[in-house]
């Protein structure tokens, strides 16, 4: 062989792990990241001794069975009990307690019945630089799975813990979501947002994040989670505003507001009368529902105005009304089926089942054992159209009450179509 074809042999043997793919691993696409880090992804929700929701947030596993989110989002007054739920299934999985928690950090670690779901690998927050990509996952506004890109603008130390300043977009309800690197992993918890800027979003360095885990226990009540004056996350004091003149402002124009409590649960409010050291207000729960409630003022971080009032769509089941005509004449064709024109679904899966039960049990057993099912069919169907049309109209005697309190803009839906970013209930 000559010295040219050698050398050109040695070009080509240099040239093969190129030409068969040993480089190194390009970096994720944004879109890889979001299909590996979504499953992992649940919405968490807390409630009172009634099963009122008191408040909502974000949260994922880092672990078989565990959760992290934000200390504020279950440490509210009068939590009793809570549930998960991954975003894009119904199931909803009970919180069993909580095994680790950091008010300061406003961290906290959270066992669940839920089991089996991919884990978030953790980062390292330390060697986070400010300008690299970040992207924030969570439910804001209960819009689920929203995934959100941005950069590190900042890095800041306030007191004693550090935090990341972001860009990507948070939002009420992406408390407790992850904010992930270029790499998948999880770098912060998102926690914060500056309502009177733009793009100013803050997360947790997840470095806290890993102390905490090393030191969780057994699971603790919920109810142990209470709001007390100890319990303040260290950024409180650098979000307090002057209350007054804006709870005095939404009193004197009529308008809705939005107050954070001590703990950082939020509340949309009313205000009804404003005394020297409390605020009563009318408050929303659950589906709509309002409630009257009062607030010492110095338990009230801060307050603004928001005259638009969103609700998440899992807790506003918004009905028209129905009628109770059409519904009898459907349940008496189709029986279960007037039932789900009305919107009670399980009632109306009671009717297909009890119906089904009967009449199969009426043709197996023949002329003579139909003769008696008969009546008992009949007796269903007639308190079955009775129960429907009394429903009915109690349903629509509730929308006619709250009719003064119109939830949705009716004229304004008219008047023009609402783009996917308006489509909120107002006040």
């Amino acid at each position: 062989m000559s010295r040219t074809a050698k050398s050109w042999l040695r070009v080509l043997l240099c040239g093969l792990p190129v030409l068969t793919g040993a480089h190194p691993a390009m970096a994720e696409t944004a879109q890889d990241i979001y299909k590996k880090a979504l499953p992992s992804i649940v919405l968490l929700s807390v409630e009172d001794a009634s099963g009122q929701p008191l408040a909502f947030g974000s949260g994922f596993f880092v672990a078989d069975g565990v959760i992290v989110s934000n200390s504020h989002v279950v440490a509210v007054e009068g939590a009793v009990r809570g549930y998960v739920r991954v975003v894009g299934e119904e199931t909803q999985h009970d919180l069993e307690g909580i095994t680790a928690v950091d008010y300061q950090q406003d961290l906290v670690v959270l066992k669940t019945s839920a089991t089996g779901l991919p884990v978030l690998p953790l980062g390292d927050s330390d060697s986070v630089q400010v300008g690299e990509p970040v992207y924030a996952l969570g439910n804001p506004e209960g819009f689920e799975g929203t995934f959100s890109e941005g950069i590190v603008s900042s890095k800041r130390d306030l007191d004693t813990v550090k935090l990341l300043q972001i860009t990507a977009p948070i939002s009420q309800g992406s408390s407790g979501g992850p904010v992930l690197n270029a790499k998948g992993e999880v770098i912060g918890v998102a926690f914060a947002a500056y309502r009177d800027g733009q793009n100013l979003n803050f997360a947790m360095p997840v470095n806290y994040l890993k102390s905490l885990l090393e030191n969780a226990g057994t699971a603790k009540p919920l109810a142990e989670a209470q709001p007390t004056e100890d319990r303040r996350p260290v950024y409180a004091e650098a979000e307090e505003e002057e209350v007054r003149p804006v709870l005095e402002r939404l009193q004197s124009e009529g308008l809705w507001g939005e107050i954070t409590l001590e703990a950082g649960a939020m509340r949309q409010v009313r205000v009804e009368a404003l005394g020297a050291d409390t605020v009563s207000v009318q408050e929303v729960i659950g589906p709509l529902q309002l409630r009257p409630a009062a607030y010492p003022l110095a338990h009230i971080r801060s307050a603004r105005e928001i005259g638009v009032h969103r609700i998440p769509r899992q807790m506003a089941p918004y009905r028209p009304p129905k009628w109770t005509g059409l519904a009898v004449a459907i349940e008496a064709v189709l029986p279960g089926f007037g039932y789900f024109y009305a919107g009670e679904y399980g009632q109306g899966y009671a009717m297909v089942g009890v119906t089904a039960i009967a009449g199969g049990t009426a043709w197996a057993t023949g002329r003579s054992g139909a003769a008696g099912w008969i009546p008992l069919l009949a007796w269903t169907k007639v308190a079955s159209l009775l129960h429907l049309r009394d429903q009915v109209r109690a349903a629509n005697a509730v929308h006619q009450e709250r009719e003064p309190e119109l939830l949705l803009d009716e004229a304004a839906a008219r008047d023009r179509p609402l783009r996917l970013a308006e489509l909120r209930l107002r006040f």
